[in-house]
């Protein structure tokens, strides 16, 4: 923590302990896709130097072809724009090449003889991302280390070759905020192809990761070719279950970022006893990841409590104990925040945090019976704070908004849920409490797109809906025996309408299947290594991300197996505390780290979401792919 807790904030984290507790309680450019014609680029154009392991051992003869990322759909559609080859020192040069404003360019390099050997291996592929057209890196290297961070962060816009990168053309944000993570200097310093000597402020790359992964790709980079024993080993050990080898060290690493769980022990040991990067990691990790932990001093992060993306990448925090907001600002690549706390939000333990579709920022404060809004028009310097005594917030620690933008809180303190509506310009509010319902601390809240409110009863182990048609009158409540609820103080909902809770006391994860909700299943394999798990949510596959507070670690439970598989993402030193969870566009995951007073970003593991969440309930859906 950074500094002691306030008295009145430790009794309340110390009443919330039986909930969620704790120990304690780019310069790349970032814009949407241009219907301009080409144009040509500014010159220097652009030149760099291909290299396998570090910048003393050059590639010759590598095929570098210049690319424009593709807007027709993921991970097609990408344009060539030009291509040379390297000379004997690994330099090459486009002196002219025409690209069209804003989009992403990236390069690739094959082929080529490396430092050391006598013939071209024709298993080498490398890649980096250099940015948009316009303001992309004029200078860069393409070596291992890049091609890890480039794989890792475009993991969801990538073919299966790792060549061919493209974007839906509602997506165009996501990859941008993608390319940002690479070209930002926060993972890898694209001009000398190493990690940054001089990290941004508040920034901290797992870089021990990112240099192990170059190295295992490294083995093979540097060999004879494509039959040596160093490339066969990485393509045995790279190749999915039930799937094709890989050919080259670019496809090795795509199919070790889609599968991070494959094989890791054995890829690990691929690592030569002399490696070209250090420092790498002490011994195999559980699963392949790159993550970065952000605590820029211009966001002031002070008990992170929950999480929200809005339409731009940007990630929110609503601070229970700094009675602030804090955004962290996707077109820095992350590098940069702010914090708002106006006056007129009266923010008192800000808990639950969403946004709306038009990027007004919504709170529940716990501590001031209330629910605060920043507007999104005045840059969220003006605040307002709604507390109409028909309403009777209590404790209100959840928040959740629906299609038409009315506001619900789960009241922790007296069981119930209450409601602003958009109509009276949430001037209006209700209060429900329907004995059918059965709530009993409504730790968490979720609206489905038929305008249904879900709750999550931490203290009598069941959900409860609420229903729109009968204006919230009526209630039902679900404890159905194989769920095996037990302390369930999260809950999400799948593209299927089932309902999803995690249990904070069973170290497990439940489901109520739709329609009737009246059976269940519990999900806890091993291999997701469920630590009290604090918060939950679907990706646009419908995989299954928890953010485990005591194992401080992240989980993934695949649809794929029928969430009979895990993944456990650890261990990180940059997590601790998890008490939050979100999704992006680009397919990174976030977690909010209550104990360190930090948010952390695990790069390019989860499928697209479209942000806010109350855009895919404009749609009809739970979750939706951008």
């Amino acid at each position: 923590m950074k500094g002691n807790r306030s008295e009145e904030y430790s009794a309340v984290r110390g009443f919330l302990l039986a909930i969620v507790a704790t120990a304690a309680l780019t310069t790349a450019g970032c814009g949407s896709s241009s219907s301009s014609s080409p144009a040509p680029s500014p010159k220097p154009v652009l030149s760099g130097a291909v290299f396998g392991g570090s910048a003393g051992s050059p590639i010759a003869g590598a095929r570098i072809t210049l690319y424009q990322a593709g807007t027709s759909g993921y991970g097609s559609g990408s344009s060539q724009l030009a291509s040379v080859k390297s000379d004997g020192n690994g330099k090459f040069k486009f002196s002219k090449f025409e690209c069209q404003t804003s989009q992403q360019l990236y390069l690739i390099a094959t082929g080529g003889t490396p430092a050391g050997q006598r013939a071209a291996n024709a298993a080498i592929a490398l890649s980096v991302a250099i940015g948009p057209c316009g303001t992309y890196k004029r200078s860069a290297v393409i070596n291992e280390v890049t091609t890890a961070a480039t794989v890792w962060a475009l993991n969801q816009f990538t073919d299966a070759t790792g060549q061919i990168i493209g974007t839906s053309a509602s997506n165009q944000t996501g990859l941008n905020n993608a390319a940002a993570v690479v070209t930002a200097s926060t993972l890898v310093d694209v001009a000398t192809g190493l990690t940054p000597a001089l990290l941004p402020l508040g920034v901290a790359p797992t870089s021990d990761a990112l240099y192990t992964l170059a190295d295992i790709l490294a083995t093979c980079v540097d060999s004879s070719g494509p039959t040596s024993s160093e490339c066969q080993g990485l393509f045995t050990a790279a190749t999915p279950h039930a799937g094709s080898a890989p050919t080259t060290t670019l496809e090795a690493a795509v199919d070790m970022a889609r599968n991070p769980g494959n094989n890791v022990t054995s890829l690990y040991n691929l690592i030569p006893d002399n490696p070209p990067f250090t420092p790498l990691l002490s011994a195999s990790p559980s699963a392949w990841a790159l993550a970065i932990e952000y605590d820029p001093a211009d966001t002031e992060y002070s008990g992170p409590y929950e999480l929200a993306v809005d339409t731009a990448g940007n990630v929110w925090t609503a601070n229970s104990q700094g009675n602030s907001v804090s955004v962290l600002n996707a077109t820095t690549g992350y590098t940069t925040g702010s914090v708002f706390g106006p006056s007129g939000a009266v923010f008192s333990f800000p808990s639950g945090i969403a946004l709306d579709v038009d990027d007004n920022v919504w709170t529940s404060n716990y501590s001031g019976n209330s629910i605060s809004e920043l507007t999104a028009s005045s840059n969220y310097s003006t605040g307002l704070n709604f507390a109409p005594a028909a309403a009777a917030f209590n404790g209100p620690l959840a928040i959740a908004l629906d299609a038409g933008g009315n506001a619900f809180a789960g009241n922790l303190n007296t069981a119930s849920v209450s409601e602003l509506t958009a109509s009276s310009s949430y001037a209006t509010g209700f209060n429900f409490a329907p004995p059918g319902a059965a709530l009993a601390g409504p730790a968490s809240i979720i609206v489905d797109p038929q305008g249904n409110v879900w709750a999550a009863n931490f203290n009598n182990n069941s959900v409860s809906e609420l229903t729109a048609a009968s204006n919230y009158g009526t209630g039902f409540n679900f404890a159905p025996v194989g769920a095996s609820l037990a302390n369930p103080v999260a809950i999400a909902l799948d593209s299927s309408d089932n309902v999803w809770v995690v249990n904070k006391t069973g170290a497990s994860v439940s489901k109520l299947i739709a329609p009737g909700y009246t059976t269940g299943a519990v999900f806890s394999p091993a291999g997701a290594a469920l630590n009290e798990p604090l918060a939950l949510d679907f990706d646009s596959a419908d995989n299954l991300w928890v953010a485990n507070n005591a194992g401080n670690n992240l989980s993934e439970l695949t649809a794929a197996s029928n969430y009979t598989t895990g993944l456990s993402f650890a261990p990180f030193s940059e997590i601790h505390g998890q008490f939050a969870l979100a999704l992006d566009a680009s397919g990174n995951v976030w977690v909010a780290n209550n104990a360190l007073d930090t948010i952390s970003q695990f790069i390019g593991l989860a499928n697209p979401v479209l942000t806010p969440a109350q855009a895919c309930l404009a749609k009809g859906q739970n979750t939706c792919l951008p």
